[in-house]
């Protein structure tokens, strides 16, 4: 799955600015994110999320569903890496 969102990812970045303002950039950090959470990655994890969460903010706007997704990913990605 992390090889798919990378794909994703630089299919997405059409620009310099589009890592941080479009959605479909973001949607392929989440769905990274994710997968690095998944395969015990914290760090990583909580990397992308943070670049999933400014991308999204700023595509779908701070309150969307994905955007939220995100900021909750980084939250769970602390609190892993402290157990």
């Amino acid at each position: 799955a992390d090889s798919l969102a990378l794909l994703a990812l630089r299919q997405s970045a059409i620009d310099s600015v589009a890592l941080v303002r479009s959605a479909l950039a973001g949607r392929a950090e989440l769905l990274r994110a994710r997968a690095l959470h998944a395969s015990g990655r914290a760090p990583d994890a909580r990397a992308a999320a943070g670049r999933a969460a400014t991308a999204l903010a700023n595509g779908y706007g701070p309150r969307h569903a994905w955007t939220r997704w995100a900021r909750g990913l980084i939250d769970s990605t602390h609190v892993a890496s402290r157990e």
